[in-house]
């Protein structure tokens, strides 16, 4: 059972209201789209996290006080730079109106829509045919109302994980792997900068999973950064939280590379046996 104050582990940031509201909605949500496997959970959670600003915004921002070049770098279909600066002038409402039909409008059967179908929910399902293809799979007229994931934390919930069930995204989230979790997050971001997957997605996953309480198999995490930091690496940021994230195994492939071992990041034998533990 998921409760609030797990939740609130989990994105540090978001309001304590949200998470009284969102996790109940959730905890049900992952048994009916069979996500309760801690690494799907964990995947999930951390999209969403990211996608959401940890439960404060429900819905795409506003690209107003954007630099177009930023636009263009993310959006196949970005208004031209004269566009951009003009629909500026008309005030964020019709800007971003007129913004999300231009980069959403020929794509993913918004038909023209592309302001409707616009990123929604914590978890920014986006286009009309995720939101048919959802809404089917989850028994809710997403097509006719999409604000209904933006508005109700349990269709929101719902439309969110039909979305990651439907698709196989968590699938390759299972293995409790980095690799796996950036796979996940490149099947529902796949023209995403894979640089953006290693930045805020990954800082997003390894603080869920903190907040999951799950750590490294196999190897007591803990003493391992205890036997790295006595031995001159440190971990300013964490320290030893128990969790094999970025922090512990970058200062990992420091000591192999310091004692000529291969340079893995991970704790094998021969680094965990340099490190004194058994």
């Amino acid at each position: 059972m998921l409760t609030p104050d797990t939740l609130q582990r989990c994105m540090p940031r978001a309001p304590r209201a949200a998470c009284e509201v969102y996790a109940p909605a959730i905890a049900a949500a992952a048994v009916e789209f069979d996500l309760t496997d801690p690494h799907r959970l964990a995947a999930a959670l951390a999209s969403g996290a990211n996608e959401s600003g940890q439960l404060t915004k429900f819905e795409e921002v506003s690209w107003i006080g954007t630099d177009w070049r930023r636009a263009r770098g993310m959006f196949r279909h970005c208004p031209s730079q004269h566009d951009y600066e003009a629909w500026k002038a008309l005030g964020q409402a019709e800007f971003d109106r007129r913004f999300f039909d231009a980069v959403y409008g020929p794509m993913m059967g918004n038909q023209g829509q592309g302001y409707k179908y616009r990123g929604l929910g914590w978890g920014q399902l986006t286009g009309h045919d995720n939101c048919k293809a959802v809404g089917e799979f989850i028994n809710v007229d997403l097509v006719g109302n999409p604000e209904l994931m933006r508005d109700d934390p349990v269709i929101g919930t719902r439309a969110f994980f039909g979305y990651l069930k439907l698709n196989h995204i968590t699938d390759p989230a299972v293995s409790g792997t980095e690799a796996g979790f950036l796979e996940s997050v490149r099947r529902s971001n796949p023209g995403l900068d894979p640089a953006i997957f290693r930045t805020h997605h990954l800082k997003r996953w390894h603080e869920v999973r903190r907040g999951l309480g799950i750590t490294g198999g196999g190897v007591d995490v803990a003493a391992l950064q205890r036997a790295l930091m006595a031995a001159g690496f440190d971990l300013p940021q964490y320290g030893a939280d128990g969790d094999l994230g970025l922090e512990t195994r970058t200062a990992l492939q420091a000591f192999q590379r310091a004692n000529g071992l291969p340079v893995t990041g991970a704790p094998d034998s021969a680094t965990v046996k340099a490190l004194g533990l058994s």
